[in-house]
């Protein structure tokens, strides 16, 4: 099935500190010419307001909606076309509105993210008001009325549906600074931490991951966050930390994710160009996702 482009310039954090650059830099560095991408849309996506709303707790509010809803459209656009969406980002505040456009397509789908943190503060807990702090909590339905309602349905993705896959436990550092993600998620999320993938084979990871979405869902959307990465093999994003995966784990993990039959969409978030200034790292991120893709096609 014939794969379309979306880049949603979204950062936010409202103050334009790099990842709304991530998808033309990726584009750049030759993402969609090497998957074989041949259409590609650019949405309207830019957050340029950084004031926390006083009743949701979400930086540029009205905007976030807005923005959220645009996506929702482009994807359901793409789905009617009979194609796939690749949504690249921004930052993964956006797989708000593509997640709920699946879900209004396909019926039940199960969710797979690549992540270092589970995204599950609200309005209150997070300290920083930024939705990429509450994207997994808002997917599988606890947050903020009208992004949890976005596709109508509640939840998006049903938490015994959703997989955390690189999750790194905080240090006591971090802990000190907010009330802990993984006291905040909700329990029925399954979270393989990385060091887990790290001491196993990574391609029998992803495999499980899928197989398992499938059987319970039917199918699943794939979110890759680079923040997984290991903060010091990959520099290129906003909230690194030590201890993550690795270009081997990751290619591992993309390539049995994506060569599932029940895969019906991939988000790429969080690349953030102002900390790679000589496309070292856009050029390995780029060559690792290729690796797999192509690994994953037929034939």
């Amino acid at each position: 099935m014939e794969w379309v482009g979306l880049t949603a310039p979204f950062d936010c954090s409202g103050t334009g500190r790099g990842e709304e650059r991530g998808a033309a830099a990726l584009a750049a560095a030759g993402l969609f010419d090497r998957l074989g991408v041949a259409e590609v849309r650019e949405l309207d996506a830019c957050l340029d307001d950084d004031v926390r709303d006083p009743d949701s707790g979400i930086i540029g509010y009205d905007r976030v909606i807005e923005i959220s809803r645009g996506i929702h459209e482009a994807t359901s656009a793409v789905y009617r076309k009979g194609a796939r969406p690749l949504l690249v980002g921004g930052d993964c505040g956006c797989i708000i509105g593509a997640l709920a456009a699946a879900r209004n397509h396909i019926g039940r789908l199960g969710a797979c993210f690549l992540d270092a943190h589970l995204d599950s503060w609200d309005g209150v807990t997070s300290t920083t008001g930024e939705l990429a702090d509450m994207d997994i909590a808002i997917v599988t339905g606890h947050g903020d009325t009208a992004l949890v309602s976005l596709g109508g349905e509640v939840p998006i993705c049903r938490p015994g549906d959703t997989i955390v896959v690189g999750y790194r436990v905080p240090t006591a550092d971090e802990l000190e600074a907010a009330e802990p993600e993984h006291l905040l998620a909700d329990p029925r999320i399954q979270v393989i931490r990385a060091e887990a993938v790290l001491r196993h084979d990574a391609a029998e990871v992803g495999a499980y991951a899928a197989e398992r979405l499938v059987e319970q869902a039917g199918s699943f959307w794939l979110h890759f966050d680079v923040d997984c990465f290991d903060g010091r093999v990959m520099a290129a994003m906003t909230y690194g930390q030590d201890f993550g995966l690795t270009f081997h784990e990751v290619e591992g993990l993309l390539t049995s994710l994506v060569a599932s039959d029940g895969l019906v969409g991939v988000s790429v978030t969080d690349f953030t160009p102002p900390k790679d200034p000589d496309g070292t790292h856009a050029r390995r991120l780029v060559s690792t996702v290729a690796a797999a893709w192509q690994s994953a096609a037929p034939g």
